[in-house]
């Protein structure tokens, strides 16, 4: 909190309508600059998805997404394929024969794009590539310190973009019945992401700069 008091201005790399209940005085000193990803909106047109295909991404920053849920996963759902991006510090030498790891992949975007369905959690820069490629996404949001995952994930949920799935109802979900309703989902995410986002920070940035050095 101090630190946003003493700032001359807070940087929001996303869409005003992100945005939760927050002091007038909060908003009014920030630049919302869109929603922005490494991938552009206009390379992932005509994307050709690829049914009963599952993309699951994990991250490094602390995942309930592990190996037994990825198995239990796909020995539910046998007539989906489970393509996983991402480190497991687990043995896998025995896996189900509809799951694939691919480990740390640079640039998954191919993985991602012939995906049906993206499940992952509600880390920032995940969110941003889901949108670019207008994704039917299943979050996972983990504990973080600050709760901005959970935060993220009801808006998400909220704004008709994302079905959120407790990590402590991992194993309580009717993954059968969520897939096929997922699936049978269009989803918008336009209005989130802003091919001109970055150059909104950029002069956003030196804006600021000006008002205080020059």
């Amino acid at each position: 909190m101090a630190a946003y008091q003493s700032a001359s201005a807070l940087l929001a790399p996303y869409h005003f309508k992100m945005q939760r209940s927050e002091a007038a005085w909060l908003t009014d000193k920030t630049i919302f600059a869109g929603g922005f990803s490494r991938y552009a909106t206009d390379d992932i047109k005509n994307i050709q998805e690829i049914d009963n295909t599952i993309a699951i991404l994990t991250g490094r920053g602390g995942t309930s997404i592990d190996l037994k849920f990825i198995n239990h996963l796909a020995d539910t759902c046998r007539s989906w394929r489970v393509e996983v991006i991402g480190i497991l510090n687990e043995d896998y030498t025995q896996l189900p024969e509809n799951v694939v790891l691919y480990g740390h992949l640079p640039d998954p975007i191919k993985i991602l794009r012939r995906a049906k369905i993206v499940i992952g959690n509600a880390g920032h820069n995940s969110v941003m590539e889901m949108a670019s490629m207008n994704k039917r996404f299943i979050v996972i949001p983990e504990k973080r310190p600050f709760d901005e995952q959970i935060d993220k994930a009801e808006l998400l949920e909220e704004l008709g973009l994302a079905t959120v799935v407790q990590p402590n109802q991992l194993y309580d979900t009717n993954w059968k019945r969520l897939l096929s309703d997922t699936t049978r989902s269009v989803p918008d995410w336009r209005d989130l992401i802003d091919n001109d986002a970055v150059g909104r920070a950029a002069d956003g940035i030196l804006s600021v700069y000006r008002s205080i050095y020059v």
